[in-house]
């Protein structure tokens, strides 16, 4: 009889442990997939305060008129698409994951971004054909 009671606390404990297993692997499934949705938010929030500082800053730049230059700081978010991100007309533009993140200007403006993530200053000067330019 003993032999047959050990036996049975062994499967017994092997399927607690699977369910265990199952559930755990469920909860870091689950976890993983916040964790990037959160990821994919804070880029695009950093996104959309780099466009938002450069059109302030751009905007206060044209008000000064030609010869006013400010430098601004911008964050590039970690995994924005270069070729799709640019600065034309009245708008700038920085391309996230598929989704654009943009905002207009009063001033017309022209420039580059950095084609590189993370934070660097920037320029942005009021040039004397009366576009501001970035970069």
């Amino acid at each position: 009889m003993k032999k047959q009671v050990r036996g049975q606390s062994s499967v017994e404990l092997v399927i607690i442990l699977a369910a265990t297993l199952f559930i755990l692997a469920l909860v870091v499934a689950f976890s993983t997939e916040q964790m990037s949705d959160v990821t994919v938010a804070r880029m695009k929030a950093e996104a959309r305060a780099t466009v938002s500082d450069l059109a302030a800053t751009a905007d206060s730049v044209y008000s000064q008129g030609y010869g006013a230059r400010q430098q601004v700081f911008v964050r590039m978010p970690g995994s924005f698409d270069p070729g799709n991100t640019f600065i034309e007309g009245h708008v700038i533009s920085i391309r996230v994951r598929g989704t654009d993140i943009f905002a207009a200007t009063a001033a017309p403006v022209a420039g580059t971004l950095p084609a590189t993530s993370g934070g660097k200053w920037v320029w942005v000067t009021a040039s004397d054909n009366g576009t501001v330019v970035i970069g």
